[in-house]
């Protein structure tokens, strides 16, 4: 879930977003080249030297001026590529029943991508099961060395529990019984 989340965020750091009732004026002013149109949003591009365009940019040179460090620069940078038409913007769709017919009146190129069944499987697959089974992978890697580590050699269990490690020896024979030191207190309570 985390890799998605990053994902994600990296893929919308790039949109700027509107609300509908600013999609809508532009669309029927006439600077919204293209839209993309899907389920939960719709990306779209305006027209190099439109004034909206021309005015965003306006603000991210501004906020550029105050700054004289690396963040300036990269405003400065992106206020260059904003004003070439290279920005998205997006916004929420509402239940509008009259957009589309606006967008054809005023020669709005509009799509929506086609989702097939193969994309949805495949999107599930490096979403979910991939990074669960590398996940798992990892796991075990880890749990095999940390076993290892404390002398189970493998799977037998935490810190060699259920592993015998008794060792037995044999003391020396040493010739003297309980009938020679009989008698001695001393003796007596050493056995």
């Amino acid at each position: 879930m985390l890799l998605n989340t990053c994902v994600n965020s990296m893929q919308n750091a790039s949109n700027v977003t509107v609300e509908y009732s600013v999609f809508r004026t532009w669309v029927s002013e006439g600077h919204v080249e293209e839209v993309r149109l899907e389920s939960n949003a719709y990306y779209f591009t305006l027209k190099e030297g439109s004034a909206p365009l021309q005015e965003y940019a306006q603000e991210i040179s501004e906020a550029a001026r105050g700054q004289d460090n690396f963040l300036g620069q990269l405003f400065a940078a992106s206020a260059d590529v904003i004003s070439e038409g290279n920005v998205t913007f997006v916004t929420a769709p509402l239940n509008d029943e009259e957009i589309v017919s606006l967008m054809a009146d005023h020669g709005v190129k509009y799509y929506t991508k086609l989702v097939t069944q193969g994309d949805y499987m495949m999107s599930a697959v490096l979403s979910y099961i991939l990074p669960t089974v590398v996940m798992v992978a990892g796991l075990m890697l880890v749990y095999r060395y940390m076993f290892k580590k404390m002398g189970s050699g493998g799977f037998g269990g935490i810190g060699g529990v259920g592993k015998a490690n008794a060792k037995v020896y044999m003391e020396k024979q040493t010739g003297v019984t309980f009938r020679d030191v009989a008698g001695q207190d001393e003796a007596k309570e050493s056995l």
